[in-house]
């Protein structure tokens, strides 16, 4: 390919050699031969193919934190799942447990009955590795036992439900069910199940 100077020369055109290094440097700058813009093509499409594989790597290097951060919050949903489940089954396992452990023991009368259940519940639910009879000497301690547990003697009629299907006439209010109690069993029924102690207490 001919450059400049050729083109001159075939064109009759004599350069002074003065002139000759200013107007190389005026061509330099201000054009390009065709072999120069190829080549800057070339450069172009180079760095428009890199821009374009910069960006399809960071696109899915983004997809893949969104995947796995939806795997994360998949598996944590699951993990709950299974925890609730589990903790569903243990408080059932309990309640029948509860049930079973206490339903051959004789109540002073039902809302201690009733307190002393709850409690266990609440206690094998904070820690499920300690055994009922642990749990219940928790709650109740050994000296207390008579204060809770009859054995021969004729159980008070407050052994039934409190009010458990009772025709509105003949409920007996909750002031007169405490009033029956002995102050034990008040004291007794109060430290278990302050809740309970008030709400017979209303009951007039």
């Amino acid at each position: 390919m001919q450059n400049y100077e050729q083109i001159f020369k075939e064109c009759g055109v004599t350069i002074p050699e003065d002139k000759k290094e200013p107007l190389r440097k005026a061509m330099n700058q201000n054009y390009k031969t065709i072999a120069d813009y190829n080549k800057q093509v070339e450069k172009i499409k180079r760095y428009q193919s890199e821009i374009e594989e910069a960006q399809r790597k960071q696109a899915e290097n983004q997809e893949a934190v969104e995947l796995k951060e939806q795997i994360e919050t998949l598996e944590r949903q699951i993990q709950e799942e299974k925890d609730a489940r589990a903790k569903e089954n243990n408080a059932r396992a309990n309640k029948e447990n509860v049930e079973k452990f206490l339903s051959g023991k004789k109540f002073v009368n039902s809302i201690i009955a009733d307190s002393i259940n709850k409690r266990m519940l609440e206690a094998l639910e904070e820690d499920n590795t300690r055994s009922l009879d642990e749990v219940l000497d928790k709650i109740v301690p050994p000296q207390d036992r008579d204060q809770v547990f009859v054995s021969d003697r004729k159980i008070p009629t407050f052994t039934t439900k409190f009010n458990q299907k009772q025709p509105p006439e003949q409920k007996e209010k909750g002031i007169d069910k405490l009033n029956s109690m002995s102050l034990t069993e008040k004291m007794l029924l109060r430290k278990n199940d302050v809740g309970q102690y008030k709400r017979l207490q209303r009951d007039k």
